[in-house]
C-alpha cells in the first residue's frame, strides 16, 4: 500500500491523501469509464481509480498540478482587452507577474499580492481613474479573483489568482487555480472528464457548476 499526498505547491498545504496499491490495482480506460457510467452520485466516484488514471495519462503532472485543454489565452476576452491600449498594457503586466502554474500574481521573487492596492503598485499604476477602470475590466471579465487561502502561521491571507481558463503561462494549472474559478470548467473543452471527476470526488469542486 503506497499513499500519496497532494500539497499545495504555494502553501505547502495538505488538500489530500489517497492511498493505493502500486501493483495489484489493475485498471484501464474501460474500467474507469464503467465506474463513471455507473456513478449516479458523487459518493460513487472512485477517487484512487481516477487519481491513478489521471497520473497514467498525465492528467495530472508530478506535482499534482491538472492539464488544461485548449488555448493560452482567450481571443474573446482579448478582443475586449485590446480596445483600450491602457488596459492592454496593465493587464499584460499582470499576466506577466502571475506564477506559471498557481496563476497567484506575484509581488516579487519571495512575495505575492493580497489586495488591489499592492496589485496597481507591483505593475506600477499610480493613476486613481485608471485603477478604478482597471479594476473593473478585470473583475467583470472575471480575469482577477482575491481567494482566502490557509498563510503559513496557519492563519488566513489573501491571493490575488489570474483565471486559468482565460490566461495563463502553462498546460498545467494548480488545483486551487481551477477551484477558485470552476465556473468556468467545460467538460471535454478546456478540460478532460477524468480529473473534473476526481475533485469532484474529493469534494473541491461542486458538481452542480
Amino acid at each position: 500500500m503506497s499513499k500519496r499526498v497532494v500539497i499545495d505547491m504555494e502553501t505547502g498545504e495538505i488538500l489530500s491523501e489517497i492511498k493505493y496499491h502500486d501493483e495489484n490495482y489493475g485498471f484501464n480506460k474501460s474500467v474507469v469509464d464503467e465506474m463513471l457510467k455507473k456513478a449516479t452520485r458523487v459518493e460513487d466516484l472512485d477517487a484512487k481509480l481516477l487519481y491513478n488514471w489521471c497520473k497514467m495519462t498525465k492528467e495530472i503532472n508530478d506535482y499534482n498540478q491538472i492539464k488544461l485543454l485548449g488555448a493560452y489565452r482567450d481571443k474573446e476576452t482579448e478582443k475586449r482587452m485590446i480596445e483600450d491600449i491602457t488596459i492592454t498594457g496593465y493587464t499584460a503586466r499582470i499576466i506577466d507577474k502571475a506564477h506559471d502554474f498557481s496563476g497567484m500574481i506575484k509581488c516579487n521573487h519571495k512575495s505575492f499580492v493580497t489586495n488591489w492596492e499592492e496589485l496597481f503598485e507591483t505593475i506600477g499604476c499610480s493613476s486613481r481613474p485608471t485603477q478604478i477602470k482597471l479594476k473593473k475590466f478585470l473583475t467583470s471579465n472575471n480575469i482577477l479573483r482575491r481567494f482566502r487561502i490557509g498563510g503559513k502561521d496557519g492563519g488566513l491571507t489573501n491571493r490575488m489568482i489570474l483565471n486559468p481558463f482565460l490566461f495563463r503561462n502553462a498546460n498545467y494549472s494548480s488545483q486551487i487555480s481551477i477551484m477558485v474559478y470552476q465556473d468556468f470548467i467545460e467538460e471535454g473543452v478546456n478540460m478532460s472528464t477524468y480529473p473534473i471527476r476526481w475533485l469532484m470526488s474529493l469534494g473541491y469542486i461542486d458538481p452542480e457548476k
